[in-house]
């Protein structure tokens, strides 16, 4: 499986991989990790509300996250992203 630090638009690590030359099942552990990792208490910061993490996945498709993805995981909880043709 692909990093999971590689970004959709081919801007990650370590191997700049963009859009579909990286795994399905890494496009969506990326936006399952950054979510968890947002709404989470660290050692270093308190938990983000879950409506500000949707929203930085909502403004992260297409540069960070697969906008497919990002729609599918955003829809279970949140007002669904526009199709992806209408994000370009």
């Amino acid at each position: 499986m692909t990093p999971t630090q590689e970004n959709f638009d081919g801007s990650g690590y370590p191997y700049g991989l963009r859009g579909d030359d990286i795994s399905i099942p890494a496009r969506i552990l990326s936006v399952a990790e950054f979510y968890d990792s947002a709404v989470s208490n660290r050692p270093c910061r308190s938990a983000m509300a879950p409506e500000e993490a949707a929203r930085l996945i909502r403004e992260g498709a297409s540069a960070s996250f697969d906008p497919d993805v990002a729609r599918a995981f955003l829809s279970m909880t949140q007002p669904p992203l526009p199709p992806s043709d209408a994000t370009h």
